[in-house]
This record gives C-alpha cells, sequence and structure tokens, in this order.
C-alpha cells in the first residue's frame, strides 16, 4: 500500500501522463517514486494483463506451455504478466527485476520475486532451467537480437510482450519459438 494524500496522486497522474516528454522518459530508476508507482500500478497492470493474457491464449493451443512449466518474467516489474498467467492456471513463475520496488507488489499478486541484473550475464538465469521467458519493456529498451540468441541456448521459448514492428513471431526448430 502506498499510502499517497489526494494531492500526492495528482502529482503522480501528471508525472505518469508525461513520462515519456523528457529526453530520458522514465526508467526503472524512477520507480522509487510512490507518486508515479501508483499509477503505474493502476494502469500499467490491466495493459499488461491483457496483453500477456491474449499472447498466451493466442498460441498454446499445441499445449506447448503446461501449468507446470517455469517460467520467468525477466525484467517483469510488479508482476503482472506473470499475475495474468496464473489466473490462466500457470503455477511456477518467477519475476525478476533490478527494481526492489517491485518485491511488493509480487508478494501482494502471490508470485516469487528476485532482484536480477542481467547487464551481469545470463549464467544464473541459466542455472534455473526456464521452460519460457517472458520480456516486454526491457527487450525493446536495453536488450538486442543477440541477447535473444543467448537465451535461446538455454530456454526453448522466449514470449516478447512487445507492439515494435521489428518484431514477427516465428518458429526457429522444433523446440525453440520466439512469439
Amino acid at each position: 500500500k502506498l499510502n499517497l494524500s489526494s494531492d500526492d496522486i495528482e502529482k503522480g497522474k501528471a508525472k505518469y501522463k508525461n513520462k515519456f516528454a523528457s529526453k530520458e522518459g522514465v526508467t526503472w530508476s524512477n520507480y522509487s517514486d510512490n507518486q508515479l508507482l501508483y499509477w503505474y500500478y493502476k494502469l500499467k497492470s490491466v495493459q499488461r494483463f491483457i496483453e500477456t493474457y491474449a499472447m498466451v491464449d493466442s498460441f498454446n493451443h499445441n499445449e506447448l506451455l503446461k501449468p507446470d512449466s517455469k517460467i520467468i518474467s525477466l525484467g517483469g516489474g510488479p508482476g503482472f504478466e506473470l499475475h495474468a498467467l496464473k489466473k490462466m492456471g500457470y503455477y511456477n513463475l518467477l519475476t525478476l527485476d533490478v527494481t526492489p520496488e517491485f518485491e511488493d507488489m509480487n508478494k501482494l499478486l502471490d508470485i516469487d520475486f528476485k532482484l536480477y541484473d542481467f547487464n551481469k550475464g545470463y549464467d544464473e538465469l541459466e542455472k534455473m532451467k526456464p521452460d519460457c521467458i517472458i520480456l516486454s519493456f526491457v527487450y525493446r529498451n536495453y536488450m538486442t537480437r543477440d541477447d535473444l540468441n543467448k537465451l535461446l541456448k538455454f530456454c526453448p521459448m522466449i514470449l516478447v510482450n512487445d507492439r515494435s514492428p521489428n518484431l514477427k513471431g516465428y518458429k526457429l526448430n522444433d523446440n525453440q519459438y520466439i512469439l
């Protein structure tokens, strides 16, 4: 609970509305601002939930993902993407994020959370043996195709929740997919 005054909520609304007006935009470092977090949780939660639910629902007719599949959201923030999967019956879920402020929301959603900085490499992630990795904001803003290739060396499925026209879903081989 953020326990903000109505004045703080209004200030946060203005920050959220203008989040990309500055040259830097909003980055993970801004999420220690409770005024901004309030609106991020209120608005982004719905967007990420719906996008993820629709993405998995649209492709998983062949049951590539099982309820016990180990699904990791890399840079998953407050856990809204995994919350959608939890509602779909998946339960082996983990959010990895560099921002400690997101741990409380993950706990509220009953999703495991671990601090993780992928800029230090993927060795620790590889040891977790994920069946699927979900990427969204972190892919567009911090990763390259080379990063995807590194992830695909140890993870059979990458789901990218991004509306970028540069990224299309495709099957790499019998056991690897990018959607």
